[in-house]
């Protein structure tokens, strides 16, 4: 009984140990996405890499197989890096002469920016599940890039049996307390419609984005 509870305890150990170091291990990863561990990059965005864990000595370099990459000031070191093209692009991180990180990300297209409720995908809610949501959130679907586009403006338009009995006009992401209110007070079949949603573009210019609907439950 005591080898076992002894070779359970070194088990536990070695786990933490191993959980511990993993930690700690430098790592360079993409705080534009949503997973910034993926060896992802995205075509036409701004990709803002950071080092992660402890890195040994303070003389950190960087370089990168598709050309010129340096080290930005802050708090802590990042490097950002725009592509037009699909491909790979290799990174190394020294520590003096030493390779610390060496890691092949791979470039893909970007994919196409969408609005909806924020929170949820859901198309058939309640009148106090859709109450209770605070406004709309951008997503771009099968890819892992978070998109940082400001909304503009949008409009909110409510239906039931085919006529329309309220529009809202929106110049902020979240909902005001009366958008709410009136949300609360809809009837089932009720439609809500979300268009005319503007979003500034990677390059400052307006971009109108698919309208999507909701229906009240």
């Amino acid at each position: 009984m005591k080898k076992i509870f002894s070779l359970h305890c070194i088990l536990l150990f070695l786990m933490i140990s191993c959980s511990v170091n993993a930690q700690k291990s430098p790592a360079l990863v993409n705080m534009s996405l949503t997973k910034p561990e993926k060896a992802i990059l995205y075509t036409g965005v701004d990709n803002v890499l950071m080092l992660k864990g402890e890195v040994p000595g303070k003389y950190l370099q960087i370089e990168r197989s598709q050309g010129p990459v340096e080290w930005k000031g802050g708090t802590q070191l990042r490097a950002v890096v725009r592509y037009e093209t699909p491909g790979t692009d290799t990174f190394r991180v020294y520590a003096g002469e030493k390779v610390i990180i060496e890691k092949i990300f791979e470039i893909k297209p970007l994919g196409i920016l969408k609005a909806g409720l924020k929170g949820t995908r859901d198309t058939l809610l309640s009148a106090t599940e859709l109450a209770a949501i605070t406004g709309l959130e951008l997503t771009m679907p099968e890819t892992f890039y978070r998109p940082r586009n400001k909304i503009l403006g949008y409009t909110i338009s409510i239906f039931r049996e085919g006529k329309k009995l309220r529009v809202f006009k929106m110049e902020n992401i979240a909902f005001t307390e009366e958008v709410k209110k009136y949300f609360q007070s809809l009837l089932p079949a009720s439609r809500i419609l979300f268009e005319n949603i503007q979003v500034a573009n990677n390059n400052g210019s307006p971009l109108v984005l698919k309208a999507f609907e909701v229906r009240v439950k």
